[in-house]
């Protein structure tokens, strides 16, 4: 038996994570006419060639499983969003409870 788990927090912007070490590096400011003009011309580029351009995430939606009577702890999915709606949100959770339950997990409980 095991409990599913699941929360919505905001992440922050402007961080930096650098694959090498594994860290986040902070804040970021690269000034005006460097990388954050680029940017800016890489989105009218994508905007005249009518690109679709998704927008950032603004926050990262987890599901964890717990076991009750054995040691089972780990993140089953992380899902970056912008805030995710009550519809989005039962679909979410009822596809992750049938996919637990094809592997023999049983959700006995449903934490927020």
């Amino acid at each position: 038996y095991i409990v599913l788990a699941f929360d919505e927090m905001k992440i922050r912007e402007d961080l930096v994570f650098d694959k090498s070490t594994g860290e986040v590096t902070g804040f970021i400011d690269y000034g005006e006419g460097s990388l954050d003009q680029r940017f800016v011309v890489l989105r009218e580029h994508c905007v005249k060639q009518r690109f679709d351009h998704r927008k950032l995430a603004t926050h990262m939606l987890t599901l964890m499983v717990r076991g009750i009577f054995f040691k089972c702890d780990f993140p089953l999915a992380h899902f970056p969003t912008q805030g995710v709606s009550s519809e989005s949100l039962i679909y979410i959770v009822w596809r992750a409870i049938r996919m637990l339950a094809l592997i023999g997990l049983q959700v006995i409980s449903v934490l927020l």
